[in-house]
């Protein structure tokens, strides 16, 4: 009701904030259920939902999520491997997207502002396994 201006008028900066308290929201919902999957792993029930997927809109919805965090940084993603062409995979969307937002996000606290963070996948030696690989710019581990 806000964004469409039924409260009143609203400009594309307080659309933009909205966007971005929404993503926010939408990151601790993520959060929560990250934890409460935490929980059924200690207790030995934990759940995967494991179907075909295709990775170019998981990779996007990652994307989508961390963009509140890498925009005012001017930080951003490129994705190496992922292409239309890639076959579907085996496993759950939804643990794999978590994964990979956490450790883009722990990459984007060791990059410097304006520079890249690579996503790289690659098919391990088996031919049936993917690998993901996520390069910064940061000093690493010393």
């Amino acid at each position: 009701m806000v964004a469409n201006g039924e409260l009143g008028s609203v400009n594309d900066s307080q659309i933009q904030s909205l966007v971005d308290a929404i993503d926010t929201c939408d990151s601790m919902e993520r959060l929560i259920g990250d934890m409460t999957q935490l929980e059924r792993l200690h207790a030995g029930r934990a759940r995967a939902v494991r179907t075909w997927f295709d990775l170019q809109p998981v990779c996007h919805r990652v994307a989508a999520s961390l963009e509140t965090v890498l925009r005012p940084r001017k930080i951003t993603i490129a994705w190496d491997g992922i292409e239309v062409s890639t076959p579907k995979v085996f496993g759950d969307a939804d643990k794999l997207a978590r994964l990979l937002a956490n450790l883009i996000t722990h990459a984007a606290r060791q990059t410097a502002d304006y520079q890249s963070i690579l996503v790289r996948a690659t098919k391990v030696h088996d031919g049936e396994t993917l690998r993901f690989v996520i390069i910064d710019s940061g000093q690493g581990l010393t």
